[in-house]
């Protein structure tokens, strides 16, 4: 009677159908791509909210597009740097020794000093003045090392996991996690503040913004206008040129809503919140290359 209700379970679970077996790996593949857009989410807030508070922004909204575009990359860049490891496991044996763990590090240090120098001819003599391109050439080498000395980590470990003391299990997990904060850390840092805006980064974008004296506050006249539109007539109805326009500014944040900018060159903390409402046009210059991504 047992075994009969056991194979009756074991056949009730198994897919009986080539139409059911689909059906499960497409409820499989749905799972994995809602947790890897949760994934992909949650990291890119971390990520904007920390450019966001380095560039006092204030506060930031719990939904916004930019995230996912801010959250891909690194997790783009994660697979890559996993695909790495797992190549490397698979074509290095499992060994042993101080030798021949310096030879595979050792290795690992001259393919990431080649790639590096290329990216380093590509940052000088083809594009000269943006860094960009290099920074992102740096990101793909430093992860390409990541995986590698990941990969080297897993094949000198023990085959058993399950039979290795907790400080050799905490060791494997430590060479795992902090590689992947520092990797993540550099690109928060470093990179993703260097993209463009179109692309969901943070570069600062130049540009010049028509708006009405009145619509701004007295301080921002004082930093936002040249001297000789800063003043104007007591009664607004008798200004004769109320739409000013702006000194040279660096646009941070646009959301449709408002705009959060800050003057050209400016190395001050104060940034400027002003409603999409109250400007009237606004010139785009483009990007600032020689300082591009500098907050």
């Amino acid at each position: 009677m047992g075994g009969y209700m056991a194979e009756e379970i074991a056949t009730d679970a198994a897919p009986t159908s080539g139409w059911e077996v689909w059906a499960k790996k497409a409820t499989t593949a749905r799972d994995m791509v809602l947790v890897g857009a949760g994934l992909v989410y949650v990291l890119g807030f971390f990520i904007w909210a920390y450019n966001a508070y380095s560039r006092n922004l204030g506060l930031v909204s719990v939904s916004q597009v930019q995230y996912g575009a801010a959250g891909l990359i690194p997790i783009v860049l994660g697979l890559y740097g996993f695909l790495v490891a797992r190549i490397g496991a698979v074509m290095n044996p499992h060994v042993v020794g101080a030798w021949t763990i310096i030879k595979h590090c050792l290795r690992s240090f001259f393919i990431c000093a080649v790639l590096w120098g290329v990216s380093i001819f590509a940052a000088i003599f083809l594009l000269p003045g943006n860094n960009l391109p290099f920074k992102v050439a740096s990101s793909i080498v430093t992860v390409t090392f990541i995986g590698l000395f990941v990969g080297k980590a897993y094949v000198l470990r023990d085959k058993d996991e399950d039979d290795l003391p907790w400080w050799q299990q905490t060791s494997w997990w430590l060479t795992l996690c902090i590689p992947s904060y520092i990797a993540v850390s550099m690109y928060a840092q470093l990179v993703y503040p260097a993209i463009p805006q179109e692309f969901g980064g943070m570069a600062p974008r130049s540009a010049l913004i028509e708006v009405k004296r009145i619509d701004l506050s007295p301080r921002q006249r004082g930093v936002l206008l040249s001297a000789a539109d800063q003043i104007g007539p007591k009664d607004p109805s008798k200004d004769a040129n109320p739409v000013v326009t702006s000194i040279p500014v660096e646009v941070l944040y646009d959301n449709g809503d408002v705009i959060e900018l800050r003057p050209q060159g400016s190395r001050s903390s104060a940034v400027f919140e002003i409603k999409r409402s109250n400007i009237v046009s606004i010139t785009w210059l483009g990007y600032d290359i020689a300082n591009n991504g500098k907050p």
